[in-house]
């Protein structure tokens, strides 16, 4: 991992009936052992591979059992930062 907590992983953007699998950077949050906190990953989160064919619009980026909002505008995406857990 390093040093800086900055992580590569794969994602999942979903949205208006499509979905595909992206590439993001983020950053793991440290989190006590019993602590019962569910917010693993913070923003800021980038999507790496932000081309694809998508319509502008709202999405929802899935990165482990978070779901983040994304606003694509202009045909790239923004950085997430509204966060809900996933059910």
């Amino acid at each position: 991992m390093p040093l800086n907590g900055e992580l590569r992983r794969p994602a999942l953007i979903r949205g208006h009936g499509r979905q595909r699998i992206c590439i993001v950077t983020a950053y793991k949050n440290r989190i006590p052992p019993g602590s019962g906190w569910s917010q693993l990953f913070r923003a800021p989160i980038k999507i790496l591979d932000y081309k694809d064919d998508f319509e502008d619009g709202i999405y929802q980026l899935v990165l482990g059992a978070q779901v983040f909002a994304v606003i694509k505008n202009r045909g790239e995406y923004n950085s997430p930062m509204n966060v809900a857990s996933q059910s």
